[in-house]
């Protein structure tokens, strides 16, 4: 302020999502909690004024999402066909996430996801096998925080089959992802698990 005798105030700066400030150095400046500013917001640096000829340097640095996954899975075993249902709840922090890649069996059939914001989805090319194929499913936003995903899918089952291999639902890029899985028989079948594997324990209703 020209013409002023004296300078005080204060300062906050408010970086957007997916950047952390840290002041570098200073000068005539002096750190304040945010909290009593009134300030709750993560990653805010507040500053206390002291002088009219004050300067500031701040180091910025990106911030990757950290994404976890709650998923349930639920499977019907019909005649020739095995029917997939399954919700994943992620918990996105730090920034948003404008797509999400989830892995699908190779052999599933009549895929649909579904979900706010959910723009397109598609199989990504070079990243596929015989017993998975990716998916990336784009959104018309970022979404940040809680975001459900839902997807459904078929795969056949052989003729008076004795026998058949589950493969689950694996998201992609994300920190953590825990589930359960439900299996459930129609009509005339029966569906027995005699040994889970080793990441997979058995709930019995």
């Amino acid at each position: 302020m020209r013409e002023a005798d004296k300078q005080r105030g204060q300062l906050l700066v408010v970086p957007e999502q997916g950047l952390r400030l840290q002041a570098s150095t200073r000068d005539g400046v002096t750190p304040l909690d945010p909290l009593k500013s009134g300030v709750r917001q993560k990653g805010v640096l507040a500053f206390r004024l002291l002088q009219r000829d004050w300067t500031l340097a701040l180091d910025l640095e990106r911030v990757a999402a950290w994404i976890q996954v709650a998923s349930l899975q639920h499977v019907t075993f019909r005649d020739a066909q095995l029917m997939v249902a399954a919700n994943l709840q992620y918990e996105i922090e730090n920034t948003g996430v404008k797509s999400l890649r989830v892995r699908l069996p190779a052999n599933a059939e009549g895929v649909r996801f579904r979900g706010e914001q959910v723009s397109d989805f598609l199989l990504r090319p070079g990243q596929t096998n015989d017993v998975v194929r990716e998916w990336e499913i784009k959104l018309h936003r970022r979404v940040i925080g809680k975001y459900l995903l839902q997807v459904n899918y078929t795969l056949s089952l052989a003729e008076r089959a004795a026998e058949t291999t589950l493969v689950g639902i694996e998201a992609q890029e994300v920190n953590l992802q825990r589930g359960f899985v439900t299996i459930q028989s129609a009509g005339r079948l029966q569906v027995r698990v005699d040994a889970p594997p080793v990441h997979v324990r058995l709930l019995r209703k």
